[in-house]
């Protein structure tokens, strides 16, 4: 944004929630007090008050990314100056403030309002707070980078790995992708402060919301799906689809709730989901499978990228990918298949993380 349309933006903050607690006139400018002969304050934008409200100025820094990693950034820098100016409060602007980055402006005792309609204010007598208003100026295309096949091969291993510091060259080796593009899902990472502070290395600090994040991106990668319907119960499909497939030397791995009744019983699986790497036609045309538009209970996917069976595990004679993996699959799966995905999440994810 540019300075005048920075400044549009405070006047227009100012005018909804200063104007109501009796400020007065006000004078919006360029710069503070405090920015002689520091570099850090000069360009901010100060707000003088007529009215003495429990403040005379509100200093306020602008970021055109609202990343946590900004966030503190500025916050940190709006505390410096305010400590050269009397009766002044300190607020962080941005398009977009997470949860996470309203949480560090209040632990670093500064105020903070965003462009789609989220604020916090917290001074002498006064607290305006109001959350939950979604991004308005989401760019999909860095949360497309993020859960990119190449990107999603590198978060599941860290993901699988949280107690580990694991290297660049380390992640790369164990996923196949480039040095290089792991550096950049590590700067991804960093910018949201998802990363353990002060390493150079890669091991995420808040993995459960890593792979909140990831299930809600789950819709921008969709594996080429194929719908199948047969009279046999499920366990002798999966157990045909197992043969086939270890005859074959093809890689599979069952998942939704064929996967979830083994890792964590909960409702019967009436239904049959597996990833299968190729020859999906072929296998369902010598087991017998009919292709159907409706009424399916038979799922057969091929996947996105290889990295959906890491730390795949053998189960009953058949192979299981991993609880991350079904948590994703069923996760989004309103009713039953959230409350399985839950159950897995409780009782194999967590106790992963918490080794």
């Amino acid at each position: 944004m540019t300075q005048i349309e920075i400044k549009s933006a405070i006047t227009k903050f100012i005018r909804e929630y200063f104007e109501p607690l009796g400020v007065g006139k006000y004078t919006v400018s360029h710069g503070c007090s405090a920015s002689k002969g520091d570099k850090s304050c000069k360009d901010m934008t100060s707000v003088s008050f007529a009215r003495d409200i429990g403040i005379k100025t509100l200093l306020v820094e602008y970021q055109n990314k609202g990343e946590p990693k900004n966030i503190r950034a500025a916050a940190l820098r709006v505390k410096s100056c305010l400590q050269k100016i009397k009766s002044a409060y300190g607020v962080v602007a941005a398009p977009y403030i997470s949860s996470q980055g309203g949480s560090i402006c209040q632990q670093e005792g500064v105020g903070y309002f965003d462009l789609s309609g989220n604020c916090r204010l917290s001074f002498a007598k006064v607290l305006v707070e109001k959350k939950g208003n979604p991004n308005k100026f989401v760019v999909r295309r860095t949360q497309r980078s993020l859960f990119s096949e190449k990107a999603a091969q590198v978060i599941r291993v860290l993901l699988a790995n949280v107690q580990k510091n694991l290297g660049v060259r380390e992640v790369a080796k164990m996923t196949g992708v480039s040095p290089s593009h792991v550096s950049k899902v590590r700067r991804y990472l960093g910018d949201r402060e998802w990363l353990s502070y002060g390493t150079k290395n890669l091991q995420i600090n808040r993995p459960e919301l890593v792979l909140n994040e990831w299930a809600r991106a789950t819709h921008l990668r969709k594996s080429p799906t194929f719908d199948f319907f047969s009279l046999k119960k499920p366990a002798i499909i999966e157990a045909e689809i197992a043969t086939f497939c270890k005859s074959r030397g093809i890689d599979y791995g069952f998942t939704g709730f064929s996967a979830a009744i083994r890792y964590a019983p909960m409702v019967p699986a009436n239904t049959v989901t597996a990833y299968v790497s190729q020859d999906i036609p072929d296998l369902a045309k010598e087991l017998g499978f009919k292709t159907v538009d409706s009424g399916a209970n038979i799922t057969l996917m091929q996947p996105c990228d290889a990295g959906v069976f890491y730390d795949a595990q053998e189960f009953d004679g058949v192979r299981l990918v991993s609880p991350l993996q079904v948590y994703l699959d069923l996760i989004n799966d309103k009713g039953r298949g959230e409350e399985a995905a839950q159950a897995i999440l409780e009782k194999k994810v967590r106790p992963l993380w918490s080794r």
